[in-house]
């Protein structure tokens, strides 16, 4: 058996960020600022790699980015990789994605949600209508 065969990654989160194809760019500390200002639209993911609803969002998180590259970026932080990041941001529960416009806060959502409800919730963003799915 080859060196490293059959291992699987900790979690489809941690799979996201060592894929190098993937939509959802790696967030930390020193590029949060240069991301959330410079890239127009963003939303970034808060989660761990040991909470499974974290575990359960990563793939409709990865799938949605896809779906609207070029139009939003997208962005995951690890809570335990960047704690001082998600105190600052007010992060009480995981999984919790937040989205900015131009450097600002504008909406968030906490929890895991349905693939479906995420894709609205992205869309209501892209047209302007805000980031909740309420």
């Amino acid at each position: 058996m080859q060196a490293g065969a059959g291992v699987m990654p900790k979690s489809p989160e941690t799979c996201l960020r060592m894929n190098p194809s993937t939509t959802v760019e790696s967030v930390s500390s020193q590029s949060f600022d240069a991301l959330t200002t410079s890239a127009g639209r963003v939303v970034i993911d808060f989660g761990a790699t040991w909470c499974a609803p974290c575990r359960a969002l990563a793939p409709s998180f990865e799938a949605v980015s896809r779906s609207f590259s070029g139009q939003l970026r997208f962005g995951a932080v690890d809570i335990d990789d960047e704690p001082a990041l998600a105190q600052a941001l007010h992060i009480h529960s995981i999984p919790t994605l937040v989205a900015f416009e131009n450097g600002r806060e504008v909406g968030r959502v906490a929890g895991a949600l349905p693939s479906a409800t995420l894709t609205r919730v992205v869309e209501r963003f892209v047209a302007g209508a805000g980031f909740s799915h309420g």
